[in-house]
C-alpha cells in the first residue's frame, strides 16, 4: 500500500509538523529512505515477513540503493536527536542574523522625453 505524509496526518489526526519530524527521524535512524520524490521505502528488515531468502533479496535491494543502516544507539536517542536538531537550527539562525545586510540603492524612475 502506498501512502504519503498527508494520508498519515489524516489517519492519525496529527499535525504536518509532527508527521514530518517523525519521518525525518525514521530516515535518520534507517527505518525508511526516500526512493524518489514523494515515495518512501521502509527498511525490509522491519517490514517484510517472508523467508530468509526473500529477506536477503529485499535487504540486498535496500543496501544496493544505499539505504541507511537501521540503528538506534540508545533508549534516549530520540530526545538527544531532537535536542541536536534544535541546536543546529539555533546555530543556523544565529549565523544568518550575523550576516551583513546590504541595502540596494533604489532605481530612479526613467522619465520619457516629451515631444
Amino acid at each position: 500500500m502506498k501512502t504519503n505524509q498527508r494520508d498519515l496526518q489524516a489517519r492519525c489526526n496529527l499535525s504536518a509538523a509532527s508527521v514530518n519530524e517523525a519521518s525525518q527521524f525514521f530516515t535518520h535512524i534507517g527505518w525508511q529512505r526516500t526512493a524518489k520524490r514523494g515515495i518512501l521505502q521502509l527498511n525490509p528488515w522491519l517490514t517484510v515477513a517472508g523467508t530468509s531468502g526473500e529477506q536477503e533479496k529485499w535487504q540486498a535491494l535496500w543496501n544496493g540503493a544505499k539505504g541507511p543502516a537501521c540503528v538506534i544507539p540508545h533508549a534516549d536517542y530520540p530526545t538527544e536527536w531532537r535536542q541536536l536538531r534544535e541546536a543546529e537550527k539555533k546555530a543556523a539562525e544565529s549565523a544568518r542574523r550575523k550576516e551583513k545586510v546590504v541595502t540596494l540603492r533604489q532605481r530612479r524612475p526613467v522619465r520619457k522625453a516629451s515631444a
